[in-house]
């Protein structure tokens, strides 16, 4: 995106790239780094495979390694590309891009290996089928070198790991490399076809195809596999929005104001790496959220002297947003885990917010003390995290089936409507985009008994890429007196 940035003031709408796939140039000059960022590659994707480990983390793991004073503890999911690193003279943004797009369309990757795999793999399927999936992903997907290049670097590495698998590996890239003009996925309109097309489980098909249709499902499957863009939130309280964005461009940051929020600014993409390592960031005067989440908590309609619930707070995103609004008030915030707490803590002081008090309460359990206590309640407890696909690639495999949070969402929001007081408003949100845990919670919770107490002030299901918004679901209730 560009801008001739004059005086700031102008607001830009998002428009992101509508490639499903992503195409990355590999920036790696010497042709000896290569077979090192894709052996770096494999073991990392294995990892994430075999321990069934979130790549955010294993990625957060790795980037500590290269720069060891970072602190990315309250990005919100934010996945950046930064420059090669020194580090074992691993090209890290190369095989970061490698490793997420090849687990961003595994179940694609599977359906082209299992066209040229004559035999049903026995002994060392995961291991021989993970050299495949990273080996094809390069040769359909990216511009990372030479076909020969890539074939001859996947089989020296199965021949190091794997000896005696090499031919077959050798055989089946070779095959790929040879017909990838006519290779194709199913265009089908049925379950499967649309879950191999997209990488997107049966089950994850099933459940938006019954909530939204198939055009719909489509869409939000196309929209799942773009690349997320980068939102901040300000603190007005400490700067406002113009200012920020005049900051951030003499720190070489370009961003943009956007439209759904008086305090939301989207970062350029050149810009990404820059703003998560920058200044502005770590002194508190932006935090990087999506605009869905900063959305949220506007329409919350919170004022100077409120004191607020956040009942699952972590990492701290709603807390401390709602804690930059309620300057004279208060924000309690709950987590189950002590991790978490002092998670909150952290994002809280590098906001420099002191109205903001984390305890270790769990949003199950009914706290006597704080019976119709506050001004707001904050309720988005654990979800599905159906909205977010694109940010946690992971999410594309879980099982939907017999997956059933609903309950412990509707216990936590009844315990929400004993918290608020009379003339208070709640808000409930989630990062998915499925009705069961949205709008059709919020009617059930309404039919059984208190349709009577509270009225639906806001009520609005956010699909992927809305405006570059992750998918989210916003309901405002507020309780009458």
């Amino acid at each position: 995106m560009k801008n001739d940035f004059n005086n700031n003031a102008e607001s830009k709408s998002v428009n992101v790239d509508r490639n499903v796939k992503r195409n990355i140039n590999n920036p790696t000059k010497k042709s000896g780094k290569i077979s090192k960022d894709r052996e770096k590659a494999l073991d990392i994707f294995t990892r994430i495979e075999k321990d069934k480990a979130y790549s955010n983390i294993i990625f957060e793991q790795e980037q500590n390694k290269i720069l060891p004073n970072g602190n990315y503890d309250d990005i919100d999911g934010c996945i950046i590309d930064n420059e090669p690193s020194d580090v074992e003279q691993i090209n890290f943004s190369f095989v970061r891009n490698l490793v997420l797009g090849t687990l961003e369309n595994k179940l694609l990757l599977d359906y082209y290996i299992d066209r040229f795999l004559k035999h049903k793999l026995k002994k060392k399927s995961d291991d021989i089928r993970n050299i495949l999936r990273l080996g094809i992903y390069q040769i359909m997907f990216m511009q990372s070198g030479k076909d020969y290049a890539i074939c001859n670097d996947m089989v020296a590495i199965t021949k190091k790991r794997l000896r005696g698998y090499e031919g077959l590996v050798n055989g089946i890239l070779r095959n790929v490399v040879r017909s990838k003009d006519t290779l194709a996925p199913p265009e089908g309109s049925d379950v499967k076809s649309i879950s191999t097309k997209y990488s997107i489980d049966e089950s994850i098909i099933n459940v938006w195809l019954d909530g939204y249709g198939l055009d719909k499902t489509i869409e939000i499957c196309e929209k799942s596999c773009q690349r997320a863009p980068l939102f901040a939130r300000v603190n007005t309280e400490r700067i406002n929005r113009d200012e920020a964005i005049d900051l951030l461009k003499s720190q070489g940051i370009t961003a943009f104001k956007v439209m759904e929020s008086d305090r939301g600014i989207l970062i350029d993409n050149t810009s990404q790496a820059a703003a998560v390592s920058g200044k502005s960031f770590h002194d508190g005067l932006i935090s990087f959220q999506d605009i869905s989440s900063i959305l949220a908590v506007d329409k919350l309609g919170i004022n100077d002297n409120d004191y607020i619930l956040d009942m699952c707070a972590a990492p701290g995103g709603k807390s401390t947003s709602a804690a930059e609004l309620a300057k004279h008030g208060k924000v309690v915030a709950w987590d189950v885990y002590q991790h978490k707490i002092d998670l909150i803590n952290r994002y809280a002081k590098r906001c420099n917010l002191s109205n903001i008090e984390a305890y270790k309460y769990s949003a199950l359990d009914f706290q006597l003390d704080y019976d119709e206590c506050f001004d707001k309640v904050i309720l988005d407890p654990p979800c599905s995290g159906l909205g977010v696909i694109r940010r946690r690639p992971e999410i594309r495999y879980k099982s939907m089936t017999d997956y059933n949070l609903y309950y412990n969402q509707l216990s936590m929001l009844k315990l929400a409507a004993n918290y608020v007081k009379p003339e208070g408003s709640i808000l409930y949100s989630t990062c998915t985009v499925n009705p069961d845990e949205n709008d059709g919670l919020i009617k059930n919770f309404m039919s059984i008994g208190y349709i009577d107490d509270f009225d639906i002030l806001y009520n609005r299901q956010i699909f992927p890429g809305d405006f570059g918004a992750d998918g989210f679901y916003i309901c405002i209730l507020k309780k009458r007196g």
